[in-house]
């Protein structure tokens, strides 16, 4: 039987709908469940995603080349400007964290560097100065754009007008999409934060999907889930009244330290001392009364309201306290592959996709065990530690100490320190040049 998905927008509605559900059927492995329509849908998926990969190798890395921007990054705003929730207080940085804020830190460089602005423009009686600051320190080439607004009283008041951006060297695959002027945008760079401590990777914008800069193997994934709730914007309707809209936020299973307590709720006492055992807690984010996003454990009462809000998209609080914890990660559905340069090897790390059915082999049903540079590994999303859709793209090696760019990992106690390696100098710097030293031998005449 033919499938016409091509005319009435009823039929493009149906399509999708057969595209999502046999997703989720493959993602869960239940190959034998799949309806026609919905494999018809599927192959259709991956003809259209094949020659896409093909028409991105085609351009060549050209398309990789230039500058790009980012959005002003709004707190009511995160699922179009991407917010990491990937940092990790037990790890510390092998040099310390500067004091005051990141607009003061670069005003410091404005002064130290004599720098000039990039634009100037005078109205009513204001200024705006557009700086362009570029921070290699780390191998990165990360330029981030600050704008100083001069009043007329004379004062300077600066902000980001945009977060930091960088140059994507010749050799590798960009990880997210080019936006429309055709460059690649970042908008939470890899790490020291003045709010948390550390950020091990970089929160990348550009499109629907999570790419695969170069070619990888060994690969493993984790698996998470998000919810979807109901927000309160900052933006009032025709009637004055704020408007609510659905948002996607992750959630997560931890272990924590609890009292342990009899059948009548009395703590147990033990040498002294009250018991405490681990359980595992459900957490998800909310926004607090300074509307900042906090990690909270998530309840009864709000997985009850979500659930009724959507039950579409929700788990029950039952169900969800049955899903094993491997299914909750942290990381939300991710996937990791090595990447090798001579003896070194590197693990590169995509969190918080919205499912896993990019990286499952057709043919045996299990995830693939390699991955092709270039290659689709999923759709960006929120699941697992996470505030809102953003691509978190991570690098990290244990076998030999990076010369830049990194952060030691003290999560390993007695074993192989493990270094977090800023993802761009790790493009730019490790595997571009490998890549090109690559092509460059295949030329070579035997």
């Amino acid at each position: 039987m033919d499938y016409d998905y091509e005319g009435s927008a009823l039929l493009k509605k149906q399509k999708q709908a057969l595209l999502e559900t046999g997703k989720k059927k493959a993602a869960e492995g239940n190959y034998s469940q799949l309806t026609a329509a919905e494999k018809a849908a599927l192959a259709e998926d991956q003809e259209q995603r094949a020659k896409a990969a093909e028409a991105r190798k085609k351009e060549g890395e050209n398309v990789l080349g230039g500058l790009g921007y980012v959005l002003t990054r709004d707190e009511e705003d995160h699922d179009h400007t991407g917010i990491g929730g990937d940092e990790d207080t037990t790890m510390n940085a092998p040099y310390s964290r500067k004091h005051g804020t990141k607009e003061q830190t670069l005003v410091n460089k404005i002064k130290l560097r004599k720098l000039k602005p990039d634009s100037e423009l005078t109205l009513n009686g204001v200024t705006i100065k557009k700086y362009k600051i570029l921070d290699d320190s780390k191998g990165s080439q990360v330029i981030t754009e600050l704008e100083e607004t001069i009043g007329k009283d004379g004062k300077s008041t600066f902000k980001f007008k945009y977060q930091e951006y960088f140059t994507l060297a010749d050799g590798v695959f960009a990880p997210v999409k080019p936006g429309k002027d055709g460059k690649i945008h970042i908008n939470s760079a890899f790490g020291p934060r003045d709010v948390t401590p550390v950020h091990f990777g970089n929160d990348m914008l550009g499109g629907d999907e999570f790419y695969s800069p170069v070619d990888l193997e060994n690969i493993t994934v984790t698996k998470g889930q998000s919810r979807t709730t109901k927000i309160t914007t900052n933006k009032k309707d025709a009637d004055g009244n704020f408007i609510t809209v659905d948002k996607d936020v992750g959630i997560w299973k931890t272990i924590v330290k609890v009292k342990a307590t009899d059948d009548a709720g009395n703590p147990i006492i033990e040498k002294g001392k009250t018991k405490m055992i681990d359980k595992e807690v459900l957490y998800t984010f909310i926004k607090d009364e300074n509307n900042k996003d906090k990690a909270v454990p998530y309840t009864k009462e709000m997985a009850d309201a979500d659930y009724s809000n959507n039950p579409g998209k929700n788990k029950t609080y039952q169900e969800l306290l049955d899903t094993p914890m491997s299914e909750l990660s942290g990381d939300g559905n991710s996937v990791s592959g090595q990447y090798k340069v001579g003896n070194q090897v590197y693990t590169l790390r995509f969190k918080h996709l919205k499912d896993l059915s990019s990286v499952i082999d057709e043919e045996t049903g299990k995830y693939k065990t390699t991955i092709k540079g270039g290659a689709t590994l999923g759709q960006i999303s929120t699941t697992g530690y996470s505030t809102g859709n953003h691509a978190h793209f991570g690098v990290d090696s244990g076998s030999t100490k990076p010369s830049h760019g990194y952060f030691l990992n003290m999560n390993n106690p007695g074993k192989t320190p493990i270094y977090a390696i800023d993802p761009i100098y790790f493009l730019n710097q490790i595997a571009a040049p490998n890549e090109r030293s690559k092509r460059n031998l295949l030329k070579k005449p035997s």
